[in-house]
């Protein structure tokens, strides 16, 4: 089949790559002159340096992201910690460290945590009895409420949130627990903090982001037959029963998919 990718972000270049490898002739189409949407690097015309634009880490719990680096063969580029160990700093440039140990889930957390110098007994309190529910409780059930105001209702602190919950799903969901849904900050917590001691293992690249995944996968696509139009924006999108008419500012092609 010939089939139609609308943009060139990780998003695009992934299914590009699994439609390749399916047999299909894949055409990705980028409104952008570069592909890589939110997760490419340039070089910094003053210094030479190459600059990441986009996710600067990803964590063993984004199973499909490092499947997607060790489909395209790069997966050798990053490093990777066994298990997640960072440093915290507050505002005064004290710091306390967040270690995940080898012991079941959630209580791998559980010695660094009641080390953490960031909180006070009472806050740790809060955090742990709300940690040993979420386990077991349904997604949250409050329409459409931002997670600060559901961790509030779970009776977390002003203070407990910046210091903490912030720090969990700022790196992860890019923004604080304020500007995310309810769902998405639970679930960042189950799948990344909850799951294992190994899910919230960071890994970070050696290389910059075009070297790691953008480039590669551009020429995994061209290598099985497709192409990448990158300065082209759709214009229209039009489908009936056996095409797909993508339409561009420069021409009209017929696709079998898109």
């Amino acid at each position: 089949m010939n089939v139609a990718v609308i943009g060139a972000g990780l998003a695009g270049l992934a299914a590009g790559c699994e439609l390749a490898d399916l047999g299909h002739r894949v055409t990705v189409f980028e409104r952008r002159p570069w592909a890589g949407g939110k997760t490419y690097s340039f070089v910094d015309r003053v210094t030479g340096d190459t600059v990441d634009n986009g996710q600067h880490v990803f964590m063993a719990c984004t199973t499909e992201y490092v499947a997607f680096l060790r489909r395209l063969g790069t997966l050798h580029l990053t490093r990777r910690q066994r298990r997640l160990a960072v440093p915290v700093f507050d505002g005064q440039g004290r710091r306390s460290d967040l270690d995940a140990w080898r012991l079941p889930a959630p209580l791998h957390l559980a010695p660094s945590f009641l080390r953490y110098r960031h909180l006070g007994w009472g806050e740790k309190l809060a955090v742990g009895r709300l940690i040993a529910t979420l386990r077991a409780e349904e997604e949250p059930a409050d329409g459409d409420i931002t997670f600060d105001e559901w961790l509030r209702r779970k009776g977390q602190s002003p203070s407990a949130i910046e210091r903490f919950w912030d720090f969990l799903v700022l790196p992860t969901l890019n923004c604080r627990s304020s500007e995310c849904s309810a769902s998405a900050g639970v679930f960042v917590l189950r799948e990344g903090f909850l799951k294992s001691p190994q899910a919230a293992a960071i890994g970070i690249s050696r290389v910059g982001l075009s070297a790691l995944h953008v480039d590669p996968a551009v020429q995994y696509i061209t290598n099985r037959g497709g192409t990448l139009q990158t300065g082209t924006r759709v214009t229209a999108l039009k489908a009936d029963d056996d095409r797909v008419v993508v339409q561009t500012a420069e021409s009209v092609a017929d696709f079998d998919a898109a």
